[in-house]
């Protein structure tokens, strides 16, 4: 729009300065009218305007898996450099004055990647809760010998063997946390490469 008009401002003032018979004033027509081609041809307003609203979602789109996530969860490193993959692809696509698209193939491969790691997520949490669930049993073992009377069936082997196995529980419970935890993080990882790969 601002092109347009600038042309027709130049050539309004060219034709002012012929009917006034001014030099200057056709000429600065001339030079407003010209030049506002060459910012046409420079500059897409439009176009750079959807391009940093596309970076601005992928940003948009980080920020929000990143908000709830657990500080220690993904390292600053790798969110960093995912921010610059962003800042990259906007700088390239400004320079060239083109609008963005996603890759396809890139984004394919985030795609699938996200629906792999959420499902390591969902294997873990089911893992994390069927050993939570040996342990709760387990624990009610311990009690129950505990508190029971005392008789052939009761003895200390049982409690020892209940023991052990209260223990054995709270070990697997602590690996499935720990797998728990890994899998979240792969996961928000794939889902920060899926953000830039959108872009």
């Amino acid at each position: 729009y601002w092109s347009n008009e600038a042309t027709f401002a130049g050539g309004a003032l060219g034709v002012v300065g012929g009917l006034t018979k001014s030099v200057e004033t056709a000429i600065v027509g001339a030079v407003v009218a010209g030049g506002s081609s060459i910012v046409a041809e420079r500059y897409n307003i439009a176009v750079q305007a959807l391009n940093y609203e596309k970076a601005a979602d992928a940003m948009y789109c980080m920020h929000t898996m990143l908000y709830e996530a657990p500080v220690d969860s993904v390292g600053f490193t790798f969110i960093n450099a995912r921010t610059d993959d962003v800042k990259k692809r906007l700088r390239k696509v400004q320079q060239t004055v083109e609008l963005a698209s996603p890759d396809l193939s890139k984004l394919q491969q985030a795609l699938m990647q996200k629906g792999k790691t959420e499902n390591l997520v969902q294997a873990a949490q089911d893992e994390n809760q069927k050993n939570q669930m040996g342990l709760d049993a387990a624990n009610k073992t311990v009690l129950a010998l505990a508190t029971a009377e005392p008789s052939e069936k009761n003895t200390s082997e049982e409690k020892t063997a209940a023991a052990a196995s209260v223990k054995t529980w709270q070990q697997a419970v602590q690996a499935s946390k720990a797998k728990v935890a890994a899998a979240n993080a792969a996961d928000l990882q794939a889902g920060l490469v899926k953000c830039v790969a959108e872009f």
